[in-house]
């Protein structure tokens, strides 16, 4: 970004303009943010000082207040903000009430950045963002005067400083960052906003023994929640407690337990359910036929203790299973830890 010419006249006899060439990579189309630092200076009518060299006479500064650029006064710090497409040129002479005077301008290009606050996933400068999430943003290099800052959804940290942060809403909507500068410039930041929509996927992380002779299996399930994309960071999840269903077999005579209500459970950076998801079943001989019965489980997601409980769609079902021989299988989250009465336990994928 380069001017024609820095220096300029301006008066009946001399007359220099000032056109700023803004730049960008050859095919870049978009706009930026332009500062303009500028100063003027002048001694009356006469125009000899702008002549003379060495001139005999001291000029006199010009204040911003009473400087123009492109229509609009410099602002307190003696700056005016443009935003301006790539690859294009402007005249930005400055205007002033005086019949003489000189000027220099100073120019600055800015971009507005954001950095997701969550180290996972790796995109920090991602604009597709979860329900909860925090973006910081600023301009580079900062600009002399601090903008006013908005947004369409969610809230902002700071409403008039150099950055702010963006909370993103708690329902799925689009939203945008406003930063306003002097002049009343615009620069908009668009983000898009993404809530959980089921497991992406899951690991069992830990089983357990019984001794022998007891039919149960208990199997710790990580839990990472879609989309994998975002960070969910400040959303918790609980399950919703329920009866069983699909009843048969052996649970026709000893009645399945009710699924309890579950705790609110944070979710982390990566989208991983906290502490992870506990499963465990267990029964007694005589075992019968064997049989079976389900738990579909409503599930309910927010973002932080202030919000209202919103559904995950579909929720989950687990679903408990026992063989004539005492062993014990639970699935749940695509995945089945299995044990026997000899205390010989398996994991593995559910087909």
């Amino acid at each position: 970004m380069v001017f024609r010419r820095l220096l300029g006249r301006v008066g009946q006899l001399l007359l220099s303009s000032a056109v700023l060439h803004t730049g960008g990579k050859a095919s870049s189309s978009v706009s930026h943010l332009i500062s303009l630092y500028v100063r003027a200076f002048t001694h009356g009518g006469d125009v000899r000082w702008l002549t003379d060299s060495p001139s005999p006479y001291t000029p006199l500064e010009i204040g911003s207040s009473s400087i123009t650029v492109r229509g609009e006064t410099l602002d307190e710090n003696g700056y005016r903000y443009l935003f301006l497409p790539d690859n294009s040129s402007f005249d930005v002479t400055p205007s002033t009430p005086y019949y003489a005077y000189l000027y220099y301008i100073i120019p600055g290009k800015h971009e507005l950045v954001s950095q997701c606050v969550a180290s996972t996933p790796s995109d920090r400068a991602r604009t597709t963002i979860g329900v909860g999430e925090e973006v910081d943003l600023m301009f580079e290099p900062a600009t002399a005067s601090n903008p006013i800052w908005t947004t369409s959804a969610g809230s902002v940290q700071y409403s008039y400083a150099s950055f702010t942060r963006l909370t993103a809403p708690s329902n799925a909507i689009p939203t945008t960052v406003t930063a306003i500068l002097p002049g009343n410039t615009t620069v908009t930041k668009d983000f898009s906003v993404l809530a959980p929509t089921g497991v992406d996927h899951a690991s069992i992380i830990e089983t357990r023994q019984f001794g022998v002779g007891l039919s149960a299996a208990y199997m710790k399930v990580n839990v990472v929640f879609a989309h994998t994309t975002v960070s969910f960071y400040r959303v918790q999840i609980k399950e919703v407690g329920g009866p069983a269903t699909n009843a048969y077999g052996y649970w026709e005579t000893n009645a399945p337990p009710d699924h309890e209500d579950g705790t609110w459970l944070s979710v982390n950076e990566d989208n991983s359910w906290a502490l992870g998801d506990e499963c465990q079943g267990s029964a007694r001989d005589p075992y019968g036929n064997g049989g079976g019965f389900t738990w579909d489980i409503p599930v309910k997601w927010r973002v932080g203790s202030e919000d209202q409980p919103h559904d995950l769609p579909g929720g989950w079902s687990q679903v408990s299973t026992l063989r004539p021989d005492g062993t014990f299988r639970i699935d749940k989250f695509r995945v089945y830890v299995e044990r026997t009465i000899n205390d010989v336990v398996t994991t593995g994928a559910t087909q």
